[in-house]
């Protein structure tokens, strides 16, 4: 229950490659290559590109946790090696916090589904760091824990599934391009604004959220969550009422369609026509994040309510591509939220903003659960704000790019920080005591933190101390070479001058 109560508040099902921050990816320092002996695939974590930086940790958990998610997906019930690859790494690469979550996530949410875990090249300055981690483990959890250094990897990973950096003879380099194509996620058919049939409410599957809502309350859901054998009737219904409506239409329209539909294609063949026809669909799909538009906020619209109000939450939509962009905006919660402007038309270099009202009176609970939805892709600049919608509705949605947002709600913090009181050994009460294997007994997280960075401290001024003694070290060795240097020579001069004196006596007898 608390593996999947954590899934859907860190929000797995909702990770797809083109969320994932570009930098990150594209830096290399998290990515799947090769297999171990035993068949099970490898997933390579460059700890040297890491650097501990709080804004970008929970980036770094998204890339870690999408890659163990896309692995299982496409690998049921297989299990997974991880390679840490502690080569040329210093404290500066040590995150503790991300060490803690790569095991929490083992240890709680993809249990058993580590096979062995391989400490490459740990430098021995940081070897008192991994005694803290293991700590942290069971004895199982600890034997699968191997530290390898040179060829003692390829006990577990054969030579030729082996990246080269890592003493094998596997030559990939990993390609960015190559990882979006692989990793992102097919279409999600998408949401479709069917009104209800009478008698059968379940069958509207989407519902846009207008500034002028209709009084009667209709649901939204997305395609992906549908069960493909709770009613078959439901979707044949809705499937022919479409269809239905759209004959009765199509004679009357199909040239405008079609016009429409190759000027937006146009487009895009003109934003991507600089990339190679193997990676175009890619592009496409990846231009969501970075080519058309960009969204803020990016994956979560975060409300901060006591309950009795309406908040408000601005919704930014900035065209950064060199097209006109129309846009629309959906939820799965039309009932508890109020969307002004739903759809528009942003202009190249413009931005729009959207206000996301949540109601109040709103359960937190059903908050967490709800999804936005903004559907946008090049509309022509001559297009008018009161065409849209019919123009949205004709576009190919192999030219439609999405972008879904999570919501939550929080409440404001409101903690009075009482005075502090004295304390007797009688009326004091005993913490919570946790004791870490071959350190020091810690009472809680905070001072776990304040214990680890007193280590990290300690650990950089015996490296300091390390490097001193090393050049003092290095001064001696060098003293030492010309003392032997001048000891020679002596010896030499002393050889030399003997047997002159000797031939010089034996001339003169």
């Amino acid at each position: 229950v608390d593996c999947l109560a954590w899934r859907k508040t860190f929000g797995v099902q909702d990770l797809c490659a083109t969320d994932l921050d570009e930098h990150l990816v594209r830096s290399g320092v998290c990515f799947p290559h090769g297999q171990d002996q035993d068949g099970n695939a490898c997933l390579l974590l460059s700890i040297r590109l890491h650097k501990k930086d709080a804004e970008k940790l929970p980036k770094m958990k998204s890339l870690f946790v999408f890659m163990l998610e896309q692995l299982w997906i496409r690998e049921p019930g297989r299990q997974v090696s991880v390679i840490f690859d502690m080569t040329d790494t210093g404290l500066g690469n040590m995150d503790m916090e991300l060490i803690r979550f790569v095991i929490d996530c083992f240890k709680y949410y993809f249990p058993n589904m580590l096979n062995v875990l391989l400490v490459h090249e740990m430098p021995f300055i940081l070897q008192t760091v991994w005694r803290i981690v293991k700590g942290w483990l069971s004895e199982r959890a600890q034997a699968k824990i191997k530290f390898v250094k040179g060829s003692d990897i390829q006990q577990y990973i054969a030579p030729d599934q082996l990246l080269k950096e890592l003493g094998g003879r596997d030559k990939y380099r990993f390609d960015a391009d190559e990882f979006y194509q692989t990793y992102s996620r097919p279409d999600l058919g998408q949401f479709e604004s069917v009104l209800p049939e009478d008698g059968d409410e379940a069958s509207a599957s989407s519902v846009d959220t207008e500034a002028n809502a209709s009084p009667t309350l209709k649901r939204v859901h997305f395609a992906e969550e549908f069960s493909s054998s709770a009613d078959s009737s439901a979707p044949d219904k809705r499937q022919k009422s479409t269809v239905a409506r759209q004959d009765s239409t199509d004679s009357a329209s199909s040239l405008t369609q079609q016009q429409r539909q190759a000027h937006v294609q146009s487009m895009l063949q003109h934003q991507t026509s600089k990339e190679s026809s193997s990676a175009t669909s890619l592009r496409r799909r990846h231009v969501s994040t970075a080519g058309l538009m960009e969204i803020s906020p990016s994956s979560v619209i975060e409300f901060r309510s006591s309950g009795s109000d309406d908040v408000a939450i601005p919704l930014t939509l900035q065209n950064i591509s060199t097209n006109t962009i129309g846009f629309k905006v959906k939820t799965t919660g039309p009932d508890r939220y109020h969307v002004k402007p739903s759809s528009g038309i942003i202009a190249t270099g413009a931005s729009s903003v959207t206000n996301v009202t949540l109601r109040s009176g709103s359960d937190a609970s059903a908050v967490a659960n709800d999804k936005f939805l903004v559907e946008y892709c090049p509309v022509p600049p001559t297009l008018q704000a009161t065409e849209l919608q019919r123009f949205l509705k004709t576009v190919d949605r192999s030219a439609m790019q999405e972008k879904i947002l999570r919501t939550q709600m929080t409440k404001p913090s409101s903690v009075t920080v009482p005075p502090p009181a004295k304390t007797t050994t009688a009326d004091t009460k005993p913490s919570t005591i946790t004791q870490v294997t071959g350190g020091p007994v810690v009472s809680s997280a905070g001072q776990l933190d304040k214990s680890i960075a007193n280590l990290a401290t300690t650990v950089d001024s015996l490296e300091r101390s390390q490097r001193q003694l090393q050049r003092k070290v290095e001064r001696v060795t060098d003293l030492a070479y010309v003392l032997i240097v001048f000891l020679v020579v002596l010896l030499l001069v002393a050889i030399l001058h003997t047997g002159g004196l000797a031939r010089f006596d034996s001339w003169m007898a």
